[in-house]
C-alpha cells in the first residue's frame, strides 16, 4: 500500500457533520438539534438560539397529548 504524497487537508468542519436549517435565526448551522417550539411543534434550532431562547431539546417524537 502506498502512502499519500500530499498531506491530508484539514477542513473547518469535521467530516460527517451536515448543515441544517435553524428555524429561529433562519439560516444554516452545523449545531442544530430538534427542539420544542412554543406551539408544541418540533423544529430545529442551533446552539446559540437554544441558549438565547432557553429551548428544550426534543428527546423523541412529538406525542399528541
Amino acid at each position: 500500500m502506498t502512502e499519500p504524497t500530499q498531506p491530508v487537508r484539514q477542513t473547518a468542519m469535521p467530516q460527517g457533520v451536515g448543515l441544517n436549517w435553524c428555524a429561529y435565526h433562519e439560516a444554516l448551522s452545523a449545531t442544530t438539534v430538534q427542539v420544542w417550539d412554543g406551539g408544541g411543534h418540533v423544529v430545529r434550532a442551533c446552539f446559540s438560539c437554544r441558549e438565547a431562547y432557553d429551548l428544550t431539546p426534543a428527546s423523541g417524537p412529538a406525542s399528541a397529548s
